[in-house]
């Protein structure tokens, strides 16, 4: 595997340098964080521990990379990692000795942790079966991969406003957000993409601007630094809170937006050379044996291959887990990983033979849609977070377990700490943001409550939430919502087309 661009590992000089500093209490954390944010690095809270985020573009995650990510954290006593929304890997509770030691050990199997916080590119993301599944227009990988290729050229060069987050999807399914990013890439059934730009989550959520349609994969670099121009130029760099591309749409409006953009894209197609070849990776593997698909193990277009899907309770594992998964892979043939968005991730290219070994050594894995929700890292960990995620999900699981609804009853939840939205709650079909209220016995933690967002290409919604319940009460409130939609023999994406006073009813009953 080639290693990473020379520059990244002269970059390190810097990250370094804090972090002794920081280690001797030299600089505050606010000051590390300023330095360390540009690698991918942040102190956790309570700033004793680290956190280290490894960008994987695409999700996309090769043996090498596995069997290096292992080595280090058995060096260093790492124990848990987790899968995030944005398809990097995070590897938390770090030494500042470890985090100097991973950021330079990493690079020799090519993963970058540069850009992967603060005001830099993030990572590029793309529909995590591309090249694989059944009902994708094309394999959009390759140009989510030169794409990121491209990207990192600006990563501590380029002074963006804040953070740039890009994403390709293969299908209307949408997982990756393209139509509500800062700029996503969505394709169409003739090989071409539909651009849109200035969208995002989080506070003041916005849609994607349409901006342009058709547009020929050679082309996308064109409009990637057609969108680095417009932001650098128009974004907010007095005010951090407004420096995301999607308030460009109340500055400048839907109209100039595009406009401009467009007008880029012209000026740097006469003055710049950024055409681009990529050739499709070819799975060169096939299999004589096939098996019944399950509701983890799916069928690839390649005949009799299958990719089986691995969720992790809360997205996060341990070590020891992704130690005995590699130890499963290694020795099949063009078997890899591909992270999710959804906190999960599918091991991709199995023989049958091999898609039974693999589903055997993840069956702890995360079922039914409710067993598979989405949490960010949560407050125990996240120097911002408002309120613990993970435990509320843990809660929810357990307080659920004993009413044995049939899948489908409940929805997949996303759960936000904060209101980052780092889990989508917002277009979500039942989401949860974190936040504090003042109670006649003090102030404790709550969740405002959004439900009927929908992240499909063509339907997308983001929700809005005026409601919150305290976090006490959300499991009971989730098992009386499951306990409706049974009895009315249905399931949540049935029952909340037609019964959404009755969720905001419920809603209420659970509010203070």
């Amino acid at each position: 595997m080639v290693k990473a661009d020379e520059r990244f590992y002269n970059d390190l000089d810097q990250l370094n340098e804090a972090s002794h500093k920081f280690e001797n209490k030299e600089i505050t954390p606010a000051e590390y964080k300023a330095i360390s944010g540009g690698f991918g690095n942040y102190p956790q809270k309570g700033n004793e521990k680290l956190m280290l985020r490894l960008r994987l573009t695409g999700g996309r995650l090769q043996k090498e990379q596995m069997q290096c990510i292992i080595q280090c954290c058995k060096k260093h006593s790492v124990e848990n990692m987790k899968v995030t929304t944005c398809q990097s890997l995070q590897l938390h509770d770090l030494t500042n000795e470890a985090v100097r030691d991973i950021t330079k050990t990493v690079l020799d199997v090519n993963i970058v942790t540069r850009g992967g916080g603060g005001n830099h590119p993030r990572n590029v993301m793309a529909s995590p079966l591309s090249g694989t599944d059944k009902n994708e227009y094309f394999n959009v990988l390759p140009y989510a991969e030169a794409a990121g290729k491209y990207l990192l050229q600006f990563a501590g060069i380029h002074k963006f406003p804040r953070k740039l987050k890009v994403g390709f999807s293969s299908s209307p399914e949408n997982i990756t957000h393209v139509t509500f990013r800062d700029l996503g890439f969505a394709a169409n059934p003739d090989k071409t993409f539909n651009v849109y730009a200035a969208g995002g989550l989080g506070n003041n959520p916005k849609l994607g601007v349409f901006i342009d349609k058709n547009v020929d994969p050679e082309d996308i670099l064109y409009y990637i630094k057609a969108m680095i121009d417009l932001f650098t130029e128009y974004g907010n760099y007095q005010n951090r809170a407004k420096a995301r591309t999607r308030y460009l749409q109340e500055t400048l409006g839907q109209d100039k937006i595009k406009e401009l953009f467009l007008e880029n894209v012209c000026k740097l197609k006469e003055t710049e050379d950024l055409k681009l070849t990529v050739e499709d990776t070819k799975i060169n593997k096939s299999s004589d044996t096939s098996i019944q698909e399950t509701s983890r193990i799916k069928e690839q277009k390649q005949k009799n291959l299958y990719s089986v899907y691995y969720h992790p309770v809360g997205g996060f594992l341990t070590t020891d887990k992704f130690e005995e998964i590699y130890n499963t892979i290694e020795n099949f043939n063009e078997v890899e990983i591909r992270l999710s968005p959804d906190g999960g991730m599918y091991i991709i290219n199995c023989t049958s033979e091999e898609a039974l070994k693999a589903a055997e050594v993840t069956n702890d894995s995360a079922v039914t849609q409710f067993q598979c929700s989405v949490s960010c890292v949560g407050q125990q960990r996240c120097s911002i977070g408002i309120c613990d995620s993970q435990q509320l999900l843990k809660n929810c699981l357990e307080y659920v377990s004993k009413y044995n609804f049939k899948d489908g009853v409940l929805p997949k939840m996303h759960i936000s700490g904060c209101v980052s939205s780092c889990s989508a709650h917002q277009s979500a079909p039942l989401g949860f943001r974190g936040m504090m209220k003042r109670t006649d016995e003090g102030v404790k933690p709550a969740f405002c409550v959004y439900f009927g967002g929908c992240e499909e290409q063509n339907n997308e919604i983001l929700s809005e939430s005026n409601e919150f319940i305290l976090a006490e009460k959300i499991p009971e409130f989730i098992a009386k919502l499951g306990t409706l939609i049974s009895e009315s023999n249905s399931t949540y994406s049935q029952w909340i087309k037609t019964n959404s006073q009755a969720m905001k009813d419920l809603i209420a009953d659970y509010s203070l």
